[in-house]
């Protein structure tokens, strides 16, 4: 009678534990995860740092991670219902979706699913704590929680959305805090001239066969080369043209060294030397810059230039080029390829600030070829006690050889000047020149005073010039900025100077611009204007012109317009009227530019037109379609051209008539050879090699930090980013071993900083052993720059008040000439930490100048990666420097 009941009882009791055994688990898990013993990790992808947080906790010897910190840190669109019992979303692609149900015990994440384990989500105060294997698996991304650290590292087999958000917003960042690259305390990369080195070489060559309008037949060929390198431990420059008949017509050759920091020629500190075919420089008043064959010397600064307000850009475009010439992004000017293979901008105003002059070329085959310069009025003048010089003698509009006959224009002859200007203080500065120069009647002998200044936010100048023999002029110029508008005045007064710049016969002038910038439909439409009176021996004049420009991403145009009226001394009057439309941008695929110009008054009528539509077919074909119309000649042209490049050159086809019934046909080949990545010369392309420089980048693992390839440092394994001027531009790597980053066509003689970019390095603890080199590219060479990824430090420590913990003071790394190199600040108990800090020797100080007595020097290097300083007790400092 006893034995059911104990049997009963036993059944019970295994039941009751079967139950318990069950339920443990998911007791376990609905138990709430305490946030006591939450870890904050610092979440990075790459170098990147991620969210503001990730925390985790430690379950059962695995890391769990808060789902609402991911969330937020990587932008996920995922979302977990209010019970907690289920989330979806998607996560990077909307192709990857997400569904989470904890209910029926089911993940599904793009086209797999899986069940969910006991340990997979945990609950926690706010959300869920997923398992970060099963988190990585649902994301498609690798989670590694170092816990050391406190740094959880994000992986994934391709780039995340949130990386290049990061990137674009750093990038932002760069453009709106630095106008310039920051180039203070840099290392400067040299590179040695040498005797010789062999040259780049780019080459045109070109045949046709024509029919004018009367019947006549001519077969021209034609060839044009540049050579680029060096030669007698200077850069050297050469171009030879032929003529119609492959005979050779004209050879330049220019040998020059450009040092920004003035170390050229011993004591004289130049800047610049050149001798062979260059550029005279400007003297206001008197004479403009001329290019001939000649020498010029210089110690200003390479951008400057050598009038107050204006400057000439000039430059090689071979035949066939067109270059267009934009400020501030706005479109002013475009030009042909003259007669010599040149592009000449000439008395270009410059505006009050910074003006950014750019000028595009655009070749026949569908080059695009970009060179921008900055100048800035304010820094035209030598600063205090500072003595600037130039001087040269050049014969103008004559090659070094010329075997046919020079072209003679107002520009040719002999001319040289000499002129210095000190800096006084406060943007002043005085000047003087002595100047021989070509006018209308000969010769003759100039002289030139200027004194610059500012005030109340205007600059400003006066100028004297004086011939011998006779005559004399003064010139006054202000700019400046007034209700954001920028004003330019100028008035000349002329007692009868003739010379290069002056016609005898102008007795005043008057001019005000105006430039101001017009806010419409959501664009910055930049507006010019200018009034311009002039009093002659023969009457009066007066000058009015405007322009409205407009520039978005696909298209910059300029509307101009003008109008004259001139009354002589005898009552008669002229009047007339002009106006004009530059075009120059996309339309889908397309790249267009064009002109048109009209006459308003008198006899209004369509003065001409000119049309350019190119179009890529694929990455090696092109295809380009010009339309002319003149009204002078009566005639109407229209130009074909097809352009394949096949890499190592490019052929052109042109096919092209007009309403004369003249037609031609030509054929053209360009190919330029130049040293490659190895620095040995032999690399052919159809791209220039001649004209621009080229830097050869190459990483290496920096063992020791110190910033040198030193023996036994071996290459960087993985590709990294290049920034130059403190800007991420593309480069293409030179193989999948070697890593190698390669840049071509940079402005040869302007120096430009390279560093590695920090943000490509996959390692968070890998940073660039030092934050760039500044070099300086040459014409026609291939320079290699070596840069350094080593490993970082960090330094941590406790700052204290008579054994109180100082909270919320700034604490700085310096390096030992000052230069602050790292910023911290101390947490509620009085810690600090530096984290990611490159190898070298800081001073430890609290910043502002707060305690100025807490000053500790820290060596940081493979020996002493992590610097621990304890407790620095700023009250036992303060009483041991008493004492």
């Amino acid at each position: 009678m006893n034995a059911r009941p104990r049997l009963w009882r036993v059944l019970l009791s295994c039941l009751l534990v079967l139950l318990l055994l069950r339920a443990g688990p998911a007791m376990a898990a609905a138990a709430l995860l305490s946030a006591d013993d939450a870890l904050l990790f610092d979440a990075r992808v790459g170098s990147l740092s991620v969210g503001n947080g990730i925390r985790g906790f430690t379950v059962e010897d695995a890391i769990c991670l808060d789902m609402g910190d991911v969330i937020e840190a990587l932008k996920i669109a995922v979302v977990p219902s209010e019970d907690k019992r289920r989330a979806q979303g998607w996560a990077f692609d909307e192709a990857r979706h997400i569904a989470i149900d904890r209910d029926t015990g089911e993940a599904r994440f793009g086209t797999e699913y899986m069940r969910l384990g006991a340990n997979d989500i945990h609950d926690s105060r706010s959300g869920w704590c997923v398992d970060t294997q099963a988190l990585g698996r649902w994301l498609g991304v690798t989670f590694d929680a170092d816990t050391t650290n406190a740094i959880l590292t994000i992986t994934s087999p391709a780039p995340l959305p949130i990386e290049a958000a990061l990137r674009r917003t750093a990038a932002a960042e760069r453009l709106a805090t630095k106008t310039q690259p920051q180039t203070a305390g840099l290392e400067k990369h040299r590179f040695p001239y040498r005797l010789w080195r062999m040259p780049a070489l780019d080459a045109s060559l070109a045949a046709g066969w024509q029919r004018d309008a009367k019947g006549a037949q001519v077969r021209t060929t034609r060839y044009e080369m540049l050579a680029s390198g060096e030669l007698a431990y200077a850069s050297a420059e050469a171009r030879l043209a032929s003529d119609a008949n492959a005979m050779p017509d004209s050879l330049r050759l220019r040998l020059y060294r450009a040092d920004p920091d003035g170390q050229l020629l011993g004591p004289l500190a130049a800047t610049q030397a050149a001798i062979g075919d260059v550029d005279s420089f400007a003297i206001p008043l008197v004479a403009g810059s001329a290019s001939g064959r000649g020498v010029a010397l210089t110690n200003r600064p390479l951008d400057a230039i050598g009038e107050f307000d204006k400057v000439a850009l000039t430059g090689l475009l071979p035949q066939g080029w067109d270059a267009e010439l934009y400020r501030n992004g706005e479109l002013l000017r475009v030009v042909p390829a003259d007669a010599d293979g040149r592009y000449a901008f000439r008395d270009i105003a410059l505006r009050h600030g910074v003006n950014v002059l750019e000028v595009v070329r655009y070749g026949p085959q569908g080059q695009v070829r970009r060179e921008r310069r900055v100048y800035n009025i304010a820094a035209q003048s030598p600063g205090p006690g500072e003595t600037w010089w130039s001087t040269n003698i050049v014969q103008g509009n004559h090659d070094l050889l010329r075997f046919g006959t020079s072209r003679q224009t107002p520009a040719s002859g002999w001319r040289g000047s000499m002129a210095v200007d000190h800096g006084l203080g406060r943007g002043t500065s005085i000047g003087a020149a002595i100047v021989r120069a070509p006018s209308s009647d000969g010769s003759a002998d100039y002289g030139h005073l200027n004194l610059r200044g500012g005030l109340g936010g205007m600059l400003g100048e006066v100028s004297w010039a004086g011939r011998r023999g006779g005559g004399s002029a003064m010139r006054a110029s202000v700019v400046g900025d007034l209700f954001k508008t920028s004003i330019a005045v100028e008035a000349v007064h002329n007692r009868g100077l003739r010379s290069e710049r002056m016609d005898p016969a102008l007795r005043s002038y008057v001019g005000v611009a105006l430039d101001r910038p017009v806010h419409a439909a959501g664009l910055i439409l930049p507006l010019h204007f200018d009034l311009r009176s002039t009093r002659q021996q023969s009457g009066q004049g007066v000058e009015a012109n405007g322009r409205l420009s407009v520039a978005t991403r696909s298209v910059a145009a300029s509307l101009v317009g003008g109008w004259s009226r001139f009354q002589s001394s005898d009552g008669m009057a002229r009047e007339s009227a002009t106006a004009g439309l530059l075009v120059s941008g996309r339309a889908g695929k397309v790249r267009l530019r064009g002109e048109v110009h009209w006459r308003l008054k008198p006899d209004p009528t369509l003065m001409g037109v000119q049309l350019t539509a190119n179009r890529a077919l694929g990455a090696t074909d092109m295809v380009q379609i010009s339309a002319n119309y003149a009204a002078g000649e009566k005639k109407v042209a229209i130009d074909a051209a097809y352009a394949r490049d096949f890499g190592p050159a490019a052929l052109t086809l042109n096919l092209s008539g007009d309403s004369r019934r003249a037609v031609a046909i030509g054929l053209g080949l360009t190919f330029s050879v130049g040293p490659g990545a190895n620095g040995r010369f032999g690399r052919v392309r159809s791209a220039s090699q001649a004209r621009g420089g080229g830097l050869l980048v190459r990483a290496f693992r920096d063992l020791d930090g110190n910033g040198r390839r030193d023996a036994g440092e071996p290459p960087f394994a993985d590709p990294v980013g290049v920034l130059v001027n403190d800007l991420p531009l593309p480069a293409r790597l030179r193989g999948e071993e070697a890593r190698d980053i390669e840049l071509d066509g940079l402005s040869p003689a302007t120096p430009i900083k390279i560093a590695l970019d920090e943000a490509s390095l996959s390692d968070p603890f890998d940073i660039p052993s030092n934050p760039g080199v500044l070099v300086t590219p040459r014409a026609g060479l291939h320079e290699v720059v070596e840069l350094g990824v080593s490993p970082s430090a960090s330094v941590e420590g406790t700052l204290a008040m008579n054994g109180r913990a100082l909270a919320g003071e700034t604490i700085e790394l310096l390096t030992m000439d000052g230069t602050s190199a790292y910023r911290a600040r101390t947490e509620f108990d009085g810690m600090f930490s530096f984290e990611r800090v490159r190898y070298g020797r800081y001073r430890l100080k609290v910043a502002q100048g707060r305690h100025p007595q807490v000053e500790q020097i820290v060596e940081l290097g493979q020996a002493r990666s992590m610097a621990r300083l304890g407790v620095i007790d700023v009250g036992t400092v303060q009483r041991m420097a008493a004492r």
